[in-house]
């Protein structure tokens, strides 16, 4: 436990916030070379603008059937990790990504090190990614993550559990689009009956737009970002 606390935090005061490339980068090769100590062969998918996707399995594996995922990649901006650093209080643990998913990177990692103590062949049917950008879309690991599913049986995603320790077993599907509102442009003070307001336009397809929403229905919209 005491040296799982301590990789926990040496993650958690690592910014690696999805555009924080060199941040990913830091915590994916601490992870590298915690699972080099166990003969896990690695490959590194080179990205230019996120952080580099990692590839990991056991140096005698031929087909493995069980993918698991981890993902790298926070929400929070570069000062975060300073301004509120890895603490414990109360026997919970707090800073920025503690849950999601820092702390669920070391229970894989030292999952996989319990495995490589007590029976090392089960690690052979076993294949890891882990991604820098989940948080953003998945942009250059989606494509790695559908070619690796496609040989394997199972799949676990190493999100953090529901706050009553419940497991996610599905989510709902989603979609993002992008509404472009074109106005006419006038002086607001000499000339304001010529003009056409984009803004206010979007502002009556928000509303139209939120209506949308029916929660028994299992479908939520929302609109996230406006800009004008």
């Amino acid at each position: 436990l005491e040296s799982m606390l301590k990789l926990i935090e040496r993650l958690v005061n690592i910014d690696s916030g999805s555009t924080n490339k060199a941040g990913v980068d830091r915590v994916g090769k601490i992870l590298i070379e915690e699972y080099k100590q166990m003969g896990f062969e690695i490959e590194i998918k080179e990205n230019d603008e996120y952080g580099n996707n990692i590839l990991i399995k056991h140096k005698e594996a031929i087909n493995p059937e069980i993918l698991l995922i981890a993902h790298m990649d926070t929400v929070f901006p570069i000062g975060t990790a300073a301004e509120r650093p890895f603490t414990i209080k109360n026997g919970l643990a707090y800073g920025p990504a503690a849950a999601d998913m820092k702390a669920s990177q070391v229970t894989l990692l030292y999952a996989m090190k319990y495995l490589h103590e007590k029976n090392e062949d089960i690690l052979k049917n076993v294949i890891i990614i882990l991604n820098g950008d989940e948080e953003v879309g998945s942009p250059t690991s989606r494509e790695l993550i559908e070619e690796v599913s496609k040989n394997v049986k199972y799949a676990l995603v190493m999100e953090p559990a529901r706050k009553d320790g419940s497991v996610v077993s599905s989510r709902r599907g989603g979609g993002r689009y992008i509404l472009h509102v074109h106005g006419k442009s006038a002086h607001s003070g000499v000339a304001p009956e010529e003009g056409r307001s984009a803004i206010e336009e979007l502002a009556y397809k928000t509303i139209k737009l939120n209506h949308l929403t029916d929660h028994e229905q299992g479908i939520s919209v929302s609109v996230g970002i406006v800009e004008g």
